[in-house]
């Protein structure tokens, strides 16, 4: 028995592309939510809350997922896991709104003046646009890593000394957890130690650049560390499964700190329509890329149906095409140019706008 039959497939995709759209709703929501309840050192915090949480239900979800492929439960049973999940967060979220003041929504005009104004800010740009590139990447070899996995230990078992897929995947899932759970906390703590010249970084002078400098750093390891996975994924299990901890680390980096840059980029009035644009741009780059990442394996493997060229086709697609994520690096970098003069001219619109709404 298959996963999804194929009379079942649409109502698959369209179940599938609802949980996505209400995923997508809800990671802006509480973005804006944490943008207008908290500041500073808060800010960063319950951004890392976040991202410590989004890695915690991925280390839940991989070994549930494991016993789904290799005991080929039907997949409406999934379906049934999801509202019981839901019901503390919908509970958590009421007690949270009822406890918060209560602001008019803003014209449906603002709003769209809004979501045009925020591509006036060459760092909200450039940002977006290293974004987007990694997306159409990284989405893809997130997606495609599955059935690496599945051939993998197929075609190699020896290499993963004969563990189960459930066992694989729990043990990439914990181990980019841990990574990500260090990370979360590392890196604004570095960040910040940057910024101020204190702590382990008294030594050098300040600098105030560290926020997008960190964020390119980050984003240029990750890119080194998935050539990396792809590389060892066939011929060394351990260094394979150490890569796992050095992407949670440096991937909490990228998330957390693309997240400051674009508040601290944007005028508070714009900070909900640059998370939206943002999030909807980088939907929209990484939709056709898992299928034009499939017609270059495919034109690469010709017409062997055999596991193993299907693996090697793969390998050698996110291989020849790794100069994209590089590019994405190179566009973090362009960031330290522009990211002053925004955070400075989104402080001096705030300011401005307090005094004119004061009594």
């Amino acid at each position: 028995m298959s996963l999804v039959k194929s009379d079942q497939y649409w109502l698959f995709v369209l179940l599938r592309s609802f949980e996505s759209g209400v995923f997508e709703v809800f990671s802006i929501l509480i973005t804006v939510l944490q943008a207008e309840h908290f500041t500073g050192n808060y800010l960063t915090s319950a951004i890392a809350a976040n991202h410590v949480g989004l890695s915690l239900a991925n280390l839940i979800a991989s070994p549930i997922n494991g016993l789904f492929v290799e005991n080929k439960l039907p997949w409406q049973l999934g379906i049934s896991v999801a509202p019981v999940l839901m019901i503390p967060v919908l509970i958590l979220s009421a007690i949270f709104l009822r406890s918060s003041k209560y602001q008019a929504m803003p014209h449906p005009l603002l709003i769209l003046q809004n979501a045009v104004g925020v591509f006036r800010i060459p760092s909200f740009v450039i940002l977006v646009a290293a974004m987007c590139v990694d997306s159409f990447y990284s989405g893809t070899y997130h997606f495609w890593m599955t059935p690496m996995r599945l051939y993998a230990i197929e075609v190699y078992p020896e290499i993963f000394f004969g563990v189960s897929y459930t066992i694989f995947t729990t043990l990439t899932s914990t181990l980019w957890f841990i990574g990500g759970l260090c990370g979360s906390a590392a890196v604004p703590y570095l960040t910040r130690k940057l910024e101020t010249a204190t702590g382990i970084c008294s030594c050098i002078p300040p600098i105030a650049l560290a926020l997008p400098l960190i964020y390119g750093l980050s984003q240029l390891i990750q890119s080194f560390d998935c050539l990396v996975e792809i590389s060892m994924l066939t011929s060394n299990f351990p260094i394979f499964l150490a890569s796992f901890i050095i992407n949670g680390f440096v991937g909490a980096g990228t998330t957390l700190n693309s997240l400051k840059i674009k508040l601290a980029t944007t005028p508070a009035n714009q900070r909900s329509s640059a998370i939206s644009v943002s999030k909807l741009l980088i939907t929209i780059t990484g939709l056709p890329s898992a299928q034009i990442f499939a017609v270059i394996s495919d034109s690469i493997r010709g017409d062997s149906t055999s596991s193993i060229d299907h693996l090697e086709a793969l390998q050698a697609t996110f291989i020849y095409t790794w100069p994209i994520p590089l590019a994405s690096s190179v566009l973090g970098f362009v960031l330290l140019r522009f990211y002053s003069r925004d955070v400075k001219k989104a402080n001096e619109i705030d300011e401005r706008e307090e005094e004119e709404s004061a009594p």
